[in-house]
């Protein structure tokens, strides 16, 4: 959720707002985690991880996309469970981002580029 401020919140209460910001930021919230799920479970590897010390996961299929928060107790989470996640997550991103950037399977940039003929 985005940090608020006490003024923040008195005036979404106050104009009726609130409960519709609340179900906003949960079901952005529920996105992001399914799709940082589904990132993840599309490598096997990365997906096996999820079952491996320090993680809790008997299979990669119960880990539902959460990262734990990112502060506890008003400090800086460190705990190992969160920085394998973030670790994991990171590699799964770093590969869908250098997938988008690759020309097609098998093909080269010359092979991309319209062939212009000379009349």
């Amino acid at each position: 959720m985005t940090d608020l401020t006490d003024d923040d919140l008195r005036a979404l209460h106050r104009d009726g707002d609130l409960t519709t910001y609340i179900k906003t930021q949960l079901a952005d919230g529920a996105r992001r985690r399914a799709e940082r799920r589904a990132l993840v479970l599309r490598h096997p590897d990365l997906a096996a991880r999820l079952t491996q010390p320090p993680l809790p996961y008997t299979s990669p299929e119960n880990w539902r996309g959460h990262l734990g928060a990112d502060t506890w107790t008003g400090r800086p989470n460190t705990s190992p469970q969160r920085a394998a996640l973030l670790e994991i997550v990171a590699e799964a991103e770093q590969r869908a981002t250098e997938a988008a950037t690759r020309p097609p399977h098998g093909r080269t940039d010359h092979q991309t580029t319209p062939r212009t003929t000379a009349a």
